[in-house]
């Protein structure tokens, strides 16, 4: 292989990287602005638009993470996933905890998590956790309100 070949292989691939990475960008910015738009300011007490959710109890592990916006407003948490598309609408009404963890169903992160404990709508007890900035913040946010 010359290395003419070689530096268009790898000129290729940084420019499809490059592609890949504003999409996603744009993609989270799109998904981050859709969120927002369903409250008012008013009603919005926290949000993080780069949540790494670590998955629901419930649910048990699931394979990976999933970026996405979470949203804390007097009345609920709300969580929706980026890729694939899905959404947790949990009611402030149903938290009996909110917690800083290090790790949810055996996940380690580079940083805090917030862990929260609910009654899902089943009526059982359940969890679920994301890897967001000043988790302590989320938890003392969380504690004034349940």
């Amino acid at each position: 292989m010359s290395l003419d070949y070689a530096i268009a292989i790898a000129v290729v691939f940084v420019v499809v990287f490059v592609i890949i990475l504003r999409s996603m960008r744009k993609l989270g910015a799109d998904r981050t602005q859709e969120v927002m738009s369903r409250f008012t300011t008013v009603d919005i007490i926290r949000h993080s638009p780069n949540a790494v959710f670590l998955g629901q109890e419930r649910l048990g592990p699931v394979p990976g993470y999933g970026s996405g916006v979470l949203v804390l407003t007097h009345n609920e948490l709300y969580f929706e996933m980026w890729a694939p598309r899905c959404a947790f609408c949990i009611s402030l009404a149903s938290v009996s905890l909110a917690e800083e963890t290090e790790t949810f169903l055996g996940k380690k992160t580079r940083g805090p998590v917030l862990h929260v404990r609910f009654t899902n709508e089943e009526g059982a007890p359940d969890a679920i956790a994301w890897q967001v900035e000043e988790a302590g913040g989320w938890v003392a946010d969380l504690e004034q309100l349940i």
